[in-house]
């Protein structure tokens, strides 16, 4: 099996808030909207294709499974670190660290709404220092 992308499923009961983060925050746009009855799935995507899911935390159980809140973070690429975190500190994101740089990447630190960390990092190319 060969995975072609990878994205995070974030559970909350502020679907509009996280909604509100990702398309005000990093230019996602609604995608897919679906009502599920006891839940709401919503699929957020940007121009590049990157996809999140948001699901609004279930009002009733589901048998085997157990839905918390949120999640720790997840991992984003961006081609320019320093654009990163001008356009975070314009929007008004909460940075929590860097941009730190390590000997293969530069990153930074960011929350969300629903105490989520995105780790967001630009890969250095070969040569470059």
């Amino acid at each position: 099996m060969k995975t072609t992308s990878l994205y995070p499923i974030i559970v909350t009961e502020n679907v509009q808030e996280t909604i509100d983060f990702y398309v005000g925050t990093l230019d996602y746009y609604k995608k897919h909207d679906m009502d599920l009855g006891a839940s709401r799935i919503i699929v957020l995507e940007n121009p590049k294709g990157c996809t999140i899911e948001v699901m609004q935390k279930p009002t009733a159980a589901v048998p085997g499974l157990n839905f918390g809140d949120g999640l720790y973070g997840f991992r984003m690429n961006v081609d320019d670190i320093d654009e990163a975190v001008a356009e975070f500190r314009q929007k008004g994101a909460k940075i929590l660290m860097g941009p730190i740089e390590t000997p293969t990447s530069k990153n930074l630190m960011v929350l969300d709404p629903n105490g989520i960390h995105l780790t967001v990092m630009e890969h250095k190319k070969a040569g470059r220092k």
